[in-house]
């Protein structure tokens, strides 16, 4: 009896320093990612510069992670991996407070900076989710995530809300630089609470270190002729297209449309509520229609975005725009993990991901570089951004002759379990599908 309530009593207290770990990392995500590249035109950066800020980290964060599963099975303690990663990734911001305090800026530094930051985003992952497999209960895990991204969604809506809010306050008194070093050492106490909150968590009993150790090349032939296959060719090039104009949605609505930061926070806290709004909702929408529509469909939206933004300069409008792009991102993040539950093995899932996380890496720098090169050379009439944008679109589309149709669609929808893990312009929330072990505590 005494070991049940002892069970219990940790049980609840793992939850709870759960709760907390993920709220405050909310607001350091909210009030710091979608400021990075604003930062960086504040202090003189050119537009192309700051748009490579915004995605060749990354590519950088992405490959690193492709190893953790190496890494981690010659680890004791994921906790204790956890927690130093997380705090590194909190000191990552101080040295942002100091170019801010130095009014110093170098393009190089900023890269290396972000880099480092998302190096430790997505390294973390996997050690988090074998540590919440030894902790959550397998019956009281959805419950558990519906709940904590909740939390996590409030608290990136109010990160992005507050930096917005101080930010604009600061440009009108002239001091905006000195008000981003305020923000990003917010996030640093933020991140380094969540990390506190981390350490707090009780080790699992049982260290799960058994990971797929099949060769990668092998690992990628095995699915290089079948729909999952397709399916990350698909991923490759459709992400390929998409970061040929993302990296420019930032310097256009702050150096081209000349937005204040409040509007500037309204249209990425847009997305959010898109994503949020969308996320409750899945599940009953795939069960009564089909999820291979929802899958198309989002695709479809997608495309349209880069183009949609040409239409109108309004903030009301842009604001609408970016509900829809959330609406559409969450649509296509929640059909291809269910994909992906439906058609790879459990224990091949975790391998899956990484090289699904890889190639989405690595269109994120052939994207970037395709759309830098637009920008730089380009020297046709017309707005450049607009070029862009139409480019995007038209790529988009086209991407989607390589559209995995013979893909295997699961006939129920159950509620998928994923861990927001970073927000990003004209996308929203980045979720990541949580795949857990099935050992209880």
């Amino acid at each position: 009896m005494n070991n049940i309530l002892v069970a219990n009593s940790s049980l609840r207290a793992n939850k709870r320093f759960s709760m907390l770990d993920a709220f405050f990392f909310a607001l350091m995500s909210g009030a710091g990612e979608g400021y990075f590249v604003a930062f960086a035109l504040e202090l003189g950066i050119d537009p192309l510069q700051a748009g490579l800020l915004g995605t060749v980290p990354l590519f950088v964060g992405g490959v690193f992670q492709l190893f953790t599963p190496t890494l981690l099975a010659r680890l004791t303690s994921y906790r204790k991996f956890i927690y130093i990663s997380a705090s590194l990734q909190a000191l990552s911001f101080f040295p942002l407070v100091l170019c801010s305090y130095f009014n110093y800026v170098n393009f190089y530094l900023f890269l290396l900076i972000n880099s480092i930051y998302w190096v430790f985003a997505f390294g973390v992952g996997q050690a988090w989710n074998a540590l919440i497999s030894g902790l959550i209960p397998s019956e009281e895990r959805v419950g558990f995530f519906s709940t904590r991204n909740l939390l996590t969604y409030i608290g990136m809506f109010l990160g992005v809300i507050a930096s917005g809010v101080g930010l604009e306050y600061g440009r009108l008194n002239g001091i905006a630089v000195s008000t981003f070093g305020i923000v990003f050492f917010v996030c640093m106490l933020a991140r380094l609470a969540s990390a506190f909150f981390l350490r707090c968590h009780t080790e699992p009993l049982a260290i799960e270190t058994k990971l797929d150790s099949k060769n990668l090349i092998n690992f990628v032939k095995a699915f290089s002729h079948n729909s999952m296959g397709k399916t990350l060719l698909f991923n490759l090039a459709f992400k390929i297209a998409i970061y040929i104009s993302a990296p420019f949605f930032v310097p256009f609505m702050l150096k081209e449309l000349k937005l204040s930061y409040v509007s500037f926070m309204v249209i990425i806290s847009a997305s959010i509520v898109g994503k949020i709004t969308i996320s409750k909702n899945l599940s009953r929408i795939a069960n009564k229609t089909s999820l291979f529509k929802i899958f198309l469909y989002s695709c479809i939206g997608i495309c349209f975005v880069p183009v949609a933004w040409t239409l109108d300069k309004h903030v009301v409008y842009l604001f609408f725009m970016e509900v829809f792009s959330g609406v559409c991102w969450g649509s296509f993040e929640y059909s291809l993990f269910l994909i992906i539950l439906n058609n790879i093995p459990r224990e091949s899932q975790p391998r899956y991901m990484s090289v699904y996380n890889f190639s989405s890496a690595i269109a994120i720098i052939i994207g970037s570089l395709i759309g830098g090169l637009i920008f730089s050379s380009v020297s046709i009439g017309g707005n450049i951004y607009i070029i862009i944008f139409v480019i995007s679109t038209v790529t988009r589309m086209c991407s989607l002759l390589l559209f995995p149709i013979d893909i295997k669609f699961p006939k129920i929808h159950l509620p998928v379990m994923t861990r927001p893990l970073s927000i990003r312009p004209n996308q929203g929330t980045v979720d990541r599908h949580v795949i857990l072990k099935d050992h209880d505590m």
